[in-house]
């Protein structure tokens, strides 16, 4: 399995879950922050994973720029560290009703240029804007992770 997980983090959680990811894909996999992916980690890739921390319902500036330079007809699994919806005051609850999150905007932004979604996108619970991950994330993250390895190791079938 050629692939990549390429991150963008402000305050650690959006990096401690592509970290994670990372150990998770296991062997012939990079984990790069968005400002230090080259031309030649691009080479060759099967998939990549891409995360952001959601700031105003938007991925970081880092994640857009490096989703604009990825190789068209590459296949993408996105994800984001986002608030919990349902712990916010009722006005926070309503603003991020209308903004969403990074990650669905993230594979639009994706879609548009012609790539295709490989498994749908994650978001991963983060306390507070600046943290900590909310106990029971990383578990429900590798249930996410087991869809990347099953619908990546048909790529390589095919």
């Amino acid at each position: 399995m050629k692939g990549l997980v390429v991150y963008d983090s402000r305050y650690g959680n959006t990096e401690k879950i592509a970290m994670e990811i990372g150990r998770l894909l296991g062997s012939n996999l990079k984990v790069l922050m968005a400002n230090e992916v080259k031309e030649a980690d691009l080479k060759d890739l099967r998939f990549v994973v891409i995360g952001s921390p959601t700031h105003g319902g938007r991925p970081s500036e880092n994640i857009i720029k490096f989703i604009n330079i990825m190789p068209v007809g590459l296949r993408a699994v996105f994800f984001d560290t986002r608030l919990e919806k349902n712990n916010q005051g009722f006005g926070l609850k309503i603003v991020m009703s209308v903004i969403g999150y990074a990650a669905e905007k993230m594979e639009r932004q994706f879609r548009n240029r012609g790539g295709k979604i490989l498994v749908k996108a994650g978001g991963f619970m983060v306390t507070n804007k600046e943290g900590p991950i909310i106990k029971g994330e990383l578990e429900k993250l590798k249930s996410w992770v087991d869809e990347i390895k099953e619908q990546s190791s048909i790529l390589m079938v095919k």
